[in-house]
């Protein structure tokens, strides 16, 4: 996926907007991963919403750089309707942006659990070897009942983060509940999070528990992932269309009382 390096207000970063006129639009949150790792859902989204992914330059790569970067694409005027769509890691990010008016839903990818990161040298160690030979991510970050082809396709696609970048969103990591709708997608094999640590956060009727998939359910089982999306995304555009419609009533009855009071005002002169 190609992003363009772009001066978005008064932030330069990497961006790539489809540009689609829709009554929604999706913002993808990096979370120190690269935007290639959503490209399932950029593919599918795309066809019918206005989709953004962005990535910080490498000098603002930390957690307040992704929170700089995201306050400049939110800022845009065109942005009227947004859903935030994050992983487990940029999940935090959406305390900080959820009560914006032009924020409408988020949807979160599970809830990392309280766990700590590992030391820099056992981090890279792991890293290095699981990009080396994808057939160990079933035992970190991927379900055993995986294909070998994903598996592979992610270690060719992901640029790992460096231990700063990462270790500024696990210093940031926020458990309080979205008050915005939401829901959150959670994988019955995703190790680095639980559905205790979940329901901390979500109501029942709002989680989706997707089956023999890990941390990055996205990547991982696209089509079951934009499944449990499409079908929020599908709530909140007729929750918006409803709102609309009653703003217009509501606009048009106060015209008709208006006229109706202006008419008993007119006093006709025999």
């Amino acid at each position: 996926m190609q992003l363009s390096l772009r001066r978005i207000g008064d932030q330069n970063l990497y961006y790539k907007e489809s540009g689609r006129e829709s009554s929604l639009q999706l913002v993808f949150l990096p979370g120190s991963l690269n935007a290639e790792m959503w490209k399932n859902q950029i593919r599918y989204f795309s066809k019918k919403y206005n989709t953004v992914v962005f990535e910080p330059i490498e000098k603002k790569k930390s957690f307040e750089g992704e929170k700089d970067a995201l306050r400049a694409v939110l800022n845009q005027d065109h942005l009227e309707n947004v859903v935030l769509v994050s992983n487990i890691i940029s999940n935090s990010l959406l305390r900080h942006f959820e009560h914006r008016k032009n924020v409408k839903a988020v949807c979160m990818t599970g809830k990392l659990s309280e766990i700590d990161l590992p030391p820099k040298s056992v981090y890279k160690f792991i890293c290095s070897t699981n990009t080396r030979k994808p057939k160990l991510l079933k035992k970190t970050l991927f379900s055993e009942h995986t294909n070998y082809r994903i598996l592979k396709e992610f270690a060719e696609d992901v640029e790992v983060p460096s231990y700063e970048y990462i270790e500024s969103f696990f210093q940031n990591m926020d458990p309080k509940p979205i008050e915005k709708p939401s829901i959150t997608v959670y994988s019955s094999e995703d190790r680095l999070s639980s559905l205790k640590s979940v329901r901390e956060v979500e109501e029942d009727e709002s989680i989706r528990v997707l089956e023999r998939c890990g941390t990055f359910s996205f990547y991982e089982k696209p089509q079951e992932y934009n499944k449990a999306l499409n079908d929020f995304l599908t709530k909140i555009d007729q929750e918006l269309e409803d709102e609309r419609i009653f703003e217009a009533q509501e606009k048009n009855h106060s015209l008709f009382e208006f006229e109706k009071k202006k008419n008993k005002k007119i006093k006709v002169r025999p």
